[in-house]
């Protein structure tokens, strides 16, 4: 007897089953397609993970911003007003009030001088022109010779170390001589005008100088 093949039990027919598996697929098994599903949104998850925490990070290693400076209150550099001072005499007359040397002094203070330079001279004052930053204090004292104020400059430069000497001209004539040198506190110069004695002392030698020079006197 010919032996015939039919669709009964353990025929393979090839196609898919009842379930929708295909060939070799068992039931309970993932279908392929999940797995790249998956991996797809693992990667995507970590992209953006990455997007988030990598400028955090970055964040953490920037050095912290100075804090911006406090602007500070502006140097002053006006003179104070000058006072309102005693003129009777010519000599006092001449004075200025203020003198533009390093910076702007002005008369703060007009005494006459409790040590005069010379018992024998005139008229002797005592001044402090003030300035943004420091002082400078004038003496002033006249004769009625020339040849005494030079004789009184000769004696308050004895024995000084002279940094700068040379002679006061006056349109354009010797008119006296001065002398700058550095004491023990501070700094010194002093000159004579024809029949006038000046001695002004200040915090350095470039200060006193500039003050001499801008001294119309």
């Amino acid at each position: 007897m010919r032996s015939q093949t039919g669709a009964g039990e353990g025929a393979d027919t090839g196609g898919p089953g009842a379930d929708g598996l295909g060939p070799g697929e068992a039931k309970g098994r993932r279908p392929r397609w999940l797995l790249p599903t998956l991996i797809a949104l693992v990667v995507g998850l970590l992209v953006v993970l990455a997007v988030l925490l990598v400028p955090l990070l970055d964040g953490d290693d920037e050095p912290d911003a100075s804090p911006s400076p406090t602007a500070s209150e502006p140097a002053t550099t006006a003179a104070p007003d000058p006072i309102e001072r005693e003129t009777a005499t010519p000599l006092l007359a001449a004075l200025p009030d203020t003198v533009e040397a390093t910076a702007p002094y002005a008369v703060t203070a007009q005494d006459a001088d409790p040590e005069p330079l010379d018992p024998n001279a005139l008229e002797s004052w005592h001044l402090t022109y003030t300035g943004p930053a420091d002082a400078v204090t004038l003496r002033i004292a006249q004769w009625e010779e020339a040849g005494e104020a030079e004789e009184t400059l000769s004696t308050l430069t004895e024995g000084a170390d002279p940094v700068e000497t040379g002679e006061v001209e006056v349109d354009g004539e010797v008119a006296g001589r001065y002398v700058v040198w550095e004491t023990d506190d501070d700094a010194r110069v002093a000159w004579t005008n024809a029949t006038v004695v000046l001695i002004a002392d200040g915090p350095d030698v470039e200060t006193v100088t500039t003050f001499y020079r801008a001294y119309p006197l």
